[in-house]
């Protein structure tokens, strides 16, 4: 739940820049930051979005001229763990 949702936001205020989204993942992060001390085998999804906060990150937007072609794009994308980079896909004509 918690882990999830500020991997969500940290990913938004990294693709959007919106600083509303930046405010709510520091919260969120801070929120659960003695955790990460106490209990940091109970908090691995957020331990995943704070490395992600601090650490650099590389955005990629995979655009294509129809959706199979992107849809592979993001196939390659995703076959190996790549915990700093995050990816936005535009949709293919006719979607």
């Amino acid at each position: 739940g918690t882990g999830m949702t500020l991997m969500a936001l940290v990913r938004l205020a990294k693709l959007t820049g919106e600083e509303k989204y930046a405010k709510a993942a520091e919260r969120g992060l801070r929120s659960v930051g003695e955790l990460f001390e106490r209990a940091p085998t109970g908090v691995g999804q957020s331990l995943l979005a704070l490395d992600l906060w601090l650490g650099p990150t590389q955005e990629m937007v995979v655009a294509a001229p129809d959706a199979a072609s992107r849809d592979e794009v993001l196939h390659l994308l995703r076959r190996q763990f790549r915990p700093h980079q995050v990816v936005a896909a535009v949709p293919g004509s006719g979607e």
